[in-house]
């Protein structure tokens, strides 16, 4: 993973957001187009923050735990390839 908030934090300074207090309050602002404008000019991105209650580092070690919920997952993405 990243720096915690090394991403964020890069794409707020292309917005002169700050990069504390009131900073997803400013990047609320900025329009879709302009942040994936930046986004995929610097192949920066959102990530999530592993914070261990709904993130969780090691996956792995919390399902051999059973300490996730065993139910069936589905899962995929929508992201078009341009290979094809």
């Amino acid at each position: 993973m990243w720096q915690l908030n090394d991403q964020i934090s890069f794409i707020s300074r292309n917005f002169s957001c700050p990069t504390g207090p009131g900073q997803l309050d400013c990047l609320r602002k900025v329009s879709g187009v302009d942040l994936q404008t930046v986004l995929l000019a610097t192949g920066k991105q959102f990530q999530p923050v592993t914070d261990n209650i709904t993130v969780f580092k090691d996956y792995i070690k919390q399902t051999r735990q059973r300490t996730v919920a065993s139910i069936p997952l589905l899962i995929g993405t929508n992201k078009v390839c341009d290979f094809f």
